[in-house]
């Protein structure tokens, strides 16, 4: 129960807030929320501290909104000090995870994501065309995609 308590002192102390608050601020500098919080920021951290160490913390009610680029699309995203939060937390467990995933796990991860994924897939997929006929392969994957009700066009 200690390394737990350790763990939640780490993520709630004043230098991983604010580490966290800078993470979150980065191109967002000149937001109106981000003004504001910037003007109390010492004040606003200390009291989310304050709430996190006698875990009266509650995240708040999402903001909830629509984008229309390029299509209508609804948008869910946690208040400024939720996601301060989320980042501190982050910034805490983040490396103890990080060193047990195999090196091809790829969603939320730093100098990883979706475009790390896709480079690495069609490494994969130029060295099985380069190593076996491309007509199997082609010839495999349409069996696989028809298994699941999709049809070649």
């Amino acid at each position: 129960m200690k390394t737990y308590r350790h763990l939640y002192e780490r993520i709630c102390s004043f230098e991983n807030l604010l580490k966290a608050y800078e993470r979150f601020r980065q191109g967002k500098r000149f937001k109106k929320e981000v003004l504001e919080f910037d003007y109390y920021c010492e004040r606003g951290l200390l009291q989310l501290q304050d709430e996190l160490l006698s875990l009266e913390w509650m995240p708040l009610p999402p903001k909830v909104f629509y984008v229309f680029e390029p299509k209508k699309r609804l948008i869910v995203a946690a208040n400024l000090r939720d996601r301060i939060v989320h980042s501190a937390y982050c910034n805490v467990i983040e490396p103890i995870f990080d060193k047990r995933l195999i090196y091809d796990t790829y969603a939320c991860r730093i100098d990883k994501g979706t475009l790390g994924a896709v480079r690495r897939f069609d490494r994969f997929m130029k060295d099985l065309l380069r190593n076996h006929n491309e007509k199997e392969v082609t010839k495999y994957f349409e069996s696989k995609m028809s298994s699941y009700g999709f049809k070649p066009s």
